[in-house]
């Protein structure tokens, strides 16, 4: 009787005890990601039914034009997922501060990012110089609000706020969302520059007042920690001299080329139609067949994410997480099939739906055509998503850009640019749609290379 009394009490595996705690923080976080695709699924979803083709080209082009120039814009916070275990051993004051650098270089992106708006409109115009400048400003607003708010975002994700985080994205989403569909339906019968106006200042409002939401809610938390974020204090001024330019040397600066490599790849399809002057109507319609097939990316971002909260917050051992890594790829694999074959059942539907009489019976076939090509190049490109984190994060950034994302991304514009160039005349971009599953066997193909060289180095280092 003694004897299982004991045993009744005794505490539970502590390895089950683990498992269940990751289980809790990868759903949780795979709220705060769900958060983020719905709401900017619903906010394409208002853009396409309430803007003509040619107008949600220009939004789309714009979207376009920005990736490349994202090149400019570096995101050293995200060496947090490298480091962050190390800085906090070395003392939350540390951390506080080299946070505070991360959170400073951020707003300096967002000012500098309206500069480059004002003077790349001159270069896309002519007389429609402003509809290029709000459109450039709504897709910058769109793409740098996780990075200006992405030290103070990403630090709360590895702290395990998740709750925070979760209700963090869904006032930033909640504004942009209500925000657009506001701007559409007041202004469905103003000007283009009225309209695209409105939408720059809407993403601008979401992306900035989200930010400081961010920062409050992190300085809440380091100050819990008893940790005082005062500028004078000489931790600080080592970090903020020294966390930018060690971080952007040793690691950032090639985890970002990455970065901007892989979003120019997703777009550049739709770069090299306008580059080769594709009707606007055309341009819209595909840029439309475009974000409905992002909305198959929710599966492989949030699997990604929650893995890469793990990793983020482990010591390194390859080989105990190569196991992991090869499991959850087939799982993601599998997901991302199933995922597919319900989206190319849909497809029609809705086309059918988001139509509403505006696209005729022909441009849906093209788009439906169109569709399936993207789709399954989609599909290809996101089941390496985790694959591709766990390298970056445990090998050489820079050896993995240059050997990988580099020539991947001249194949890539060779690729699209070829099939947009020979389609010029007759205005059909379903080639340019073929060239998505070919760009992404492509990358499949040289991040083997690279996969085998990391898992060659993990055997050895883990001797």
């Amino acid at each position: 009787m003694t004897g299982k009394a004991q045993n009744s009490q005794e505490p539970k595996n502590p390895s089950q005890t683990g498992r269940s705690v990751w289980i809790k923080h990868g759903l949780l976080n795979t709220v705060e990601q769900a958060i983020t695709r719905v709401a900017d699924g619903l906010t394409t979803l208002f853009l396409i039914w309430f803007l003509s083709p040619e107008v949600f080209s220009k939004l789309a082009m714009a979207q376009a034009v920005v990736a490349p120039l994202l090149l400019f814009f570096l995101a050293p916070e995200t060496v947090l997922y490298r480091d962050f275990s190390v800085w906090k051993d070395a003392g939350v004051t540390v951390l506080a501060a080299r946070l505070r650098a991360f959170r400073v270089f951020g707003y300096l992106k967002g000012a500098f990012a309206l500069l480059v708006s004002l003077g790349v409109g001159f270069f896309l115009s002519g007389q429609s110089y402003f509809e290029w400048v709000f459109s450039l400003i709504w897709a910058f607003s769109l793409a740098l609000a996780p990075q200006v708010s992405g030290a103070d975002r990403e630090f709360l994700r590895l702290s395990l706020k998740l709750e925070t985080l979760s209700l963090l994205s869904l006032y930033q989403k909640t504004v942009l969302f209500i925000g657009t569909a506001a701007t559409l339906k007041i202004q469905g019968d103003a000007p283009v520059v009225v309209q695209l106006a409105g939408l720059a200042g809407v993403g601008l409002f979401s992306a900035l007042s989200s930010a400081f939401l961010a920062r409050n809610q992190a300085i809440a938390f380091l100050g819990s920690q008893q940790v005082s974020e005062d500028r004078h204090t000489k931790p600080y001024h080592l970090s903020m001299r020294e966390t930018l330019f060690e971080t952007l040397k040793d690691f950032s600066i090639w985890q970002h080329l990455q970065g901007v490599a892989l979003n120019w790849v997703q777009t550049m399809d739709l770069f090299t139609l306008g580059l080769f002057h594709f009707p606007a109507r055309q341009v819209g319609l595909y840029a439309s067949v475009l974000k409905l097939v992002n909305f198959s990316n929710f599966a492989p971002l949030a699997l990604t994410n929650a893995f890469g909260l793990w990793l983020g917050r482990k010591t390194p051992a390859k080989n105990q997480e190569l196991p992991r890594v090869k499991k959850l790829t087939l799982i993601l694999a599998l997901t991302n099939g199933v995922q597919g074959l319900v989206f190319w059942l849909l497809s029609g539907k809705l086309v059918q739906l988001l139509s509403h009489g505006r696209w005729s019976d022909v441009e849906q076939l093209e788009m439906l055509r169109w569709f399936n090509w993207i789709l399954l190049g989609n599909m290809i490109l996101t089941s390496t998503f985790l694959v591709t984190h766990w390298i970056l994060v445990r090998s050489s950034a820079r050896q993995t850009f240059l050997r990988s994302y580099l020539p991947w991304t001249a194949l890539s514009f060779l690729f699209y640019g070829s099939a947009a160039y020979l389609s010029a005349g007759t205005h059909d971009p379903l080639w340019v749609a073929k060239m998505n599953g070919a760009v992404s066997t492509v990358f499949c193909i040289l991040l083997i290379f690279i996969y085998r060289r990391v898992r060659a180095l993990a055997s050895v280092g883990d001797r």
